[in-house]
């Protein structure tokens, strides 16, 4: 499974929206890298991704979700 993969599986399986930090972290990827992922998963149909508090650390930071 690749990088992206993995990511996208992740966002899928969360109970809500979800930050790159908390991504990065859960994943065991670099920022950017977690970064990287989101941008071009938010331009499908599939994710939205918006300013908005992230479900998992409670910050308001960029956030992405599957829709």
């Amino acid at each position: 499974m690749n990088i992206a993969e993995a990511v996208n599986d992740w966002i899928r399986k969360q109970s809500g929206p979800v930050c790159d930090a908390c991504i990065a972290k859960k994943i065991g990827l670099r920022h950017q890298q977690a970064n990287r992922v989101t941008m071009a998963l938010a331009t499908t149909s599939d994710f939205r991704r918006e300013i908005g508090d992230c479900w998992r650390c409670h910050e308001q930071r960029k956030v992405i979700q599957a829709t």
